[in-house]
């Protein structure tokens, strides 16, 4: 999977970054992203499709949409509608 571990990857330098410029708010956003970047890509590895799903739907909008695109990029368009309920274009 790696569109996702490249933007989990990427989540991290940007809180690392926020964090060493003293945007601590910034910082704990990209750490809540991160975290739930990371837990989502466990569950789907683990082949817990549904308690990922469940996840992404309850994140904030623009990280929802990182993560499905990333999804999309490493299974298919398809894949990401059939297992996650979300369309790709």
């Amino acid at each position: 999977m790696n569109a996702l571990n490249t933007l989990i990857d990427q989540t991290q330098s940007y809180m690392i970054e926020a964090n060493n410029d003293g945007d601590k708010d910034m910082a704990e956003c990209y750490f809540e992203d991160w975290k739930d970047f990371s837990e989502i890509s466990k569950l789907l590895k683990a082949g817990s499709i549904n308690a990922a799903a469940n996840r992404i739907v309850k994140m904030d909008t623009a990280p929802r949409e990182e993560i499905v695109i990333a999804v999309a990029k490493d299974k298919g368009n398809d894949w990401v509608a059939e297992n996650l309920g979300w369309e790709v274009a």
